[in-house]
Order: structure tokens, then sequence, then C-alpha cells
């Protein structure tokens, strides 16, 4: 007796193969970064439509281009984020772990006091001020 059965039905592996932040940096998994703008980079079968998913929760939506690609870009917030795949299909892909933390705060501006000989002071002639080095006019005076 000759019984046929289809081989059982493989999934197309889709997977996230990389990711990096608004500064262009790969990030490891798990990884840190301070830029929270990031893109999303995997593989999967063409034409699939994929869902990414942040802890689970739906972010986006996108298509596999004909290559077997896909990108999509997330503006994360400061926490963190355990992203994924997953397709109708049932193909679902390994979790990749990002951190994004606080960036750190930009010190004001300083401003001094610029005497028309160049140096510093408070004599009351008619001198320029700088800010972080620059004149009004735009010239550079070296600290």
């Amino acid at each position: 007796m000759n019984i046929y059965s289809p081989p059982p039905r493989v999934l197309a592996s889709l997977t996230i193969t990389r990711i990096v932040d608004g500064r262009c940096n790969s990030l490891e998994n798990p990884g840190t970064t301070i830029h929270p703008g990031l893109i999303l980079f995997g593989r999967g079968r063409a034409s699939t439509e994929i869902f990414v998913l942040d802890h689970g929760v739906l972010q986006t939506t996108t298509r596999i281009m004909s290559g077997g690609a896909w990108s999509v870009r997330l503006d994360a917030t400061v926490g963190s984020h355990s992203f994924s795949v997953c397709a109708r299909d049932g193909a679902v892909s390994q979790c990749w772990d990002i951190t994004v933390e606080a960036s750190p705060p930009i010190p004001p501006p300083t401003f001094t006091w610029v005497s028309p000989d160049l140096s510093t002071g408070s004599s009351g002639d008619p001198g320029d001020f700088m800010w972080d080095g620059f004149s009004r006019e735009g010239y550079f005076y070296p600290p």
C-alpha cells in the first residue's frame, strides 16, 4: 500500500537581524542607547505581512520585500523594550532587548565679556560678549 502524506509545513524563518539607533549605531542584543529613534531590520518569507511587537504589544506592521528583507522605524520611549515580529502563519522571531536611557543634559552656554584687546574683564570698556568662545560677529576667541 502506498500512502502519500505531504511533508509537514515548515514555517519560514522570521528574524530581526539588526537594530540601529538614531545615530546609526548598531545595537547588541541586549543593548543600550540614548537615541530613541530606532530602525529594525530583518528577514523572512517574501510578501508576508509582519507585525512588530514591543513586549507583545503591536507597534506597527509592514510587508516583507521580494528579496526577503524588511525594515521599520520606531520611536522608542525611555525604558526597556523587547522587540519581536510575528506573521499570520505562526512564524515568530526571537526577542531583541533594548534599553533606551535618558540622554545626558546639555550644559548651558557660557558668556564671557571680551575687551577690545582680547583680554577678559569688566573694566567698562566697549568690548563684546562671547558665547561658547564665539563673538557676535562670529570670531572665535580660544580660552
